[in-house]
């Protein structure tokens, strides 16, 4: 029991493949979490001033200082990309 308890509450089992998508609908909203709702733009504008200076960039080539000197222009186009995925 204890090692149960440690385990958190039983999972349900998924029902047959025919009941599929009722049950995905009955129990969507228990699943969601913070992570599914949509940043803010004042999220993302702060996010951006929050990066930090002087770090290596990726593939893409992109500084941090960059992001920060155009985030007023590309604050829309990342806000869009962002939610979406």
């Amino acid at each position: 029991d204890h090692f149960k308890g440690l385990l958190g509450p039983p999972v349900p089992q998924s029902p047959a493949a025919d009941d599929m998508l009722s049950y995905i609908e009955q129990n969507c909203e228990e699943a969601k979490s913070e992570l599914d709702l949509p940043f803010s733009r004042s999220e993302l504008l702060a996010a951006i001033s929050a990066l930090k200076n002087n770090k290596a960039t990726s593939f893409d080539r992109i500084t941090n200082e960059m992001l920060k000197a155009s985030k007023l222009v590309i604050v829309n186009q990342l806000l869009s990309l962002f939610n979406e995925i």
